[in-house]
């Protein structure tokens, strides 16, 4: 009974330590993220102006929304998984508070679980959505159409 009750006090431990930090890796690549696609509007405007470092701007310029579509559509495939891991986490940490006290997870999963309107979930989905709505529209209805013909 008591490797039982160190096993479980183990497991809980794994999994609020995996929760929290998939919370802080997520929010770290959710930043580096938005600062990628930053750099790529400032991209596109230096790039716009004529001649960078010799080069050709016109391919340069065809280049830089793609690869900006790459990058969001690399975070569209991975946000699901992240997700399903924090909520795995987050589930069992609740699991194990419901049994052996606690109240952290429990109160977390309320929250998730409270019917907001926006969840951060749905915050980053509809953040990375607008990133590539801006992309395709700059790509076959901005300025660049032009410069893709």
């Amino acid at each position: 009974m008591e490797s039982q009750k160190e096993f479980l006090l183990a497991e809980y431990r794994e999994a609020a330590g995996a929760y929290f930090e998939g919370v802080q890796l997520g929010y770290s690549v959710f930043k580096g993220y938005i600062t990628a696609n930053g750099l790529f509007v400032a991209a596109l405007g230096a790039l716009g102006e004529g001649k960078f470092l010799g080069l050709q701007n016109v391919s340069l310029l065809k280049i830089i929304p793609i690869l900006a579509l790459l990058v969001s559509l690399t975070m569209i495939m991975a946000l699901p998984h992240y997700f399903k891991h924090l909520e795995n986490c987050r589930s069992r940490c609740e699991a194990l508070e419901t049994v052996w006290g606690g109240a952290l997870f429990t109160r977390l999963g309320r929250i998730s679980n409270g019917g907001s309107a926006l969840t951060s979930a749905g915050g980053m989905i509809l953040t990375v959505g607008v990133i590539v709505a801006f992309w395709l529209g700059l790509i076959f209805h901005g300025h660049l159409s032009r410069l893709l013909v």
